[in-house]
């Protein structure tokens, strides 16, 4: 059941959209939803203190008191260099960027 909210989000230092789905709806599927209203996609990296983003729905309203009440504000977003200072160097097709790591001629 989803349930109205009213609410658009102050994006913090670190937050992925994922982060600001399950804190404002209680479940990670509204982040199909977000991202129609907001248009954008759901790996865009946002910007802390940027445009709010709107999520004026609750899907899963005890996880999203349990976030409310607690306080909690995940911040799980990690850059590429803090994942290369973790993992090291991530080497292979997989992983070379263009013009980064190769030039297409």
């Amino acid at each position: 059941m989803i349930r109205k909210s009213n609410q658009h989000v102050e994006v913090l230092e670190r937050q992925s959209l994922l982060d600001i789905t399950i804190q404002q709806t209680g479940d990670l599927d509204a982040i199909f939803k977000i991202v129609e209203i907001e248009d954008i996609s759901m790996t865009d990296d946002l910007t802390a203190g940027g445009d709010p983003i709107e999520c004026n729905f609750i899907n899963n309203k005890p996880v999203a008191d349990y976030y409310r009440i607690n306080h909690i504000r995940p911040a799980t977003s990690i850059t590429l260099d803090e994942l290369n200072a973790i993992t090291g160097r991530l080497e292979g097709i997989d992983y070379w960027i263009v013009e980064d790591d190769f030039v297409v001629q």
